[in-house]
């Protein structure tokens, strides 16, 4: 078994936070295709005329359902991702180490932020980030979905 470098540590525990960035932007575009559905309204007149806009109501409504699936499959493997990195830094035995990792990976929070909630200065912060990656270990078994999605 080839060590992992910290890059690639770091690679493989970012997964979590860019499939909840992957989340929050489909969620914004589900956002976009509710309101332009309740812009739609059909018009109900015995008065020949030209489209009704039932087509596009119905493309915004089958365009809303397949975001609302896409969403919570991209949920169930959000979940999957959380559960394998949270199961990497829980193996991070130094508390500070632990939690650094958890406001990183887990939370979303840069070195900047992660120094004051954890009062402490950017620069140790920034020393403390590389000893965390270091004392990181990821089983074999996780280091296979790493290699396919680097």
């Amino acid at each position: 078994m080839i060590p992992l470098t910290n890059q690639e540590k770091a690679a493989y525990l970012n997964k979590y936070r860019k499939a909840v960035n992957d989340i929050k932007i489909a969620s914004e575009e589900l956002q976009t295709w509710r309101e332009i559905a309740t812009r739609i309204s059909p018009q109900y007149s015995g008065m020949p005329h030209g489209s009704d806009g039932s087509d596009k109501l119905q493309t915004a409504v089958l365009e809303i359902a397949e975001l609302s699936e896409a969403i919570e499959q991209r949920v169930k493997e959000a979940k999957k991702l959380r559960a394998q990195v949270q199961q990497v830094i829980d193996g991070v035995e130094d508390n500070t180490l632990h939690t650094l990792l958890t406001y990183q990976y887990i939370h979303g929070k840069n070195l900047k932020e992660i120094s004051i909630l954890m009062c402490y200065d950017y620069r140790y912060i920034r020393k403390l980030n590389k000893k965390a990656h270091f004392a990181v270990q990821i089983k074999e078994d996780l280091e296979r979905p790493l290699k396919d999605v680097v």
